[in-house]
């Protein structure tokens, strides 16, 4: 069943935690930190297919500092284990049938009749964040612009596109992995700004199921198949759903659990005159 709150606009201030960075002399050992930014890796670390797998049989807990490597560390086990992490996660069964088929909406008064608000979607690589910000950017281009990190390189680059986005009265659909507090506080700083409201969407994918996505994509920007294991459990072990007190801070807000339920969530905004 889909988890789903509606909320008055936004206000008040997003509090979270300060990511701790490496040294910038290389790599250091150190315990796994929680609110490592991940998704800082994923704009600088560019994943290619020539690599060298022999790296990956290092089982030494060390992290480089994004800067200093051009590739993706083995991610420490210790302190691993966070409550609600992926709480709530689906069969992968759930996720059989493909995606929705959309056909483009012409503009009209009712379809153009709405005022710009930000999407905001959670969830690892490969869970179809890409695919469900498509759909509805290709329905709809003249209201919905896909803002993608994957594509662009960076967070600073994305809020930049967003500002840009919100600046042509359309609305932010936010393609990246967002996976926890911290980093989903950038986004709700640029709507209060703004003053827009904020939809979340968390996209509850098994991992397993991400992972085998991600092995399948043989020309994505990021994400070679080969690193899709390592990269997943990287962002994984990061990843905490909105707490009670976060998802007040979205309009609305829903966990997407099958085919079914992202469908539904397509055809909602697809609707939606706001």
């Amino acid at each position: 069943m889909s988890s789903e709150q509606t909320n008055e606009p936004i206000g008040g201030e997003v509090q979270s935690s300060n990511s701790n960075s490496a040294n910038d002399g290389g790599a250091v050992d150190v315990e796994f930190n929680p609110l490592m930014d991940a998704q800082t890796a994923l704009e600088r670390m560019q994943l290619s297919s020539k690599q060298d797998d022999a790296s990956n049989s290092n089982s030494n807990v060390n992290v480089s500092s994004p800067d200093s490597s051009d590739e993706w560390q083995a991610a420490p086990t210790k302190n691993s284990k966070r409550r609600g992490r992926n709480k709530g996660q689906s069969n992968p069964a759930h996720w059989n049938s493909p995606p929705i088929m959309v056909e483009s909406i012409p503009p009209s008064p009712f379809t153009e009749n709405f005022s710009p608000f930000l999407i905001l979607l959670i969830g690892l690589p490969g869970s179809g964040k890409s695919t469900f910000s498509t759909l509805l950017e290709t329905a709809m281009p003249y209201k919905f612009a896909r803002v993608s990190q994957d594509q662009l390189g960076s967070r600073k680059k994305c809020v930049k596109s967003a500002n840009r986005v919100l600046d042509e009265k359309k609305c932010v659909i936010l393609d990246r992995c967002n996976y926890d507090p911290a980093q989903r506080a950038t986004w709700f700083d640029l709507a209060k700004k703004r003053k827009i409201p904020v939809h979340g969407i968390a996209l509850q994918v098994p991992k397993q199921l991400c992972i085998q996505r991600c092995q399948g994509r043989e020309a994505h920007e990021t994400i070679a198949p080969k690193d899709a294991a390592k990269v997943v459990n990287i962002v994984s072990r990061c990843y905490r759903l909105p707490s009670k007190e976060e998802q007040g801070q979205f309009r609305s807000y829903r966990t997407i659990q099958n085919s079914s339920m992202l469908d539904d969530a397509v055809l909602q905004f697809l609707n939606q005159n706001e």
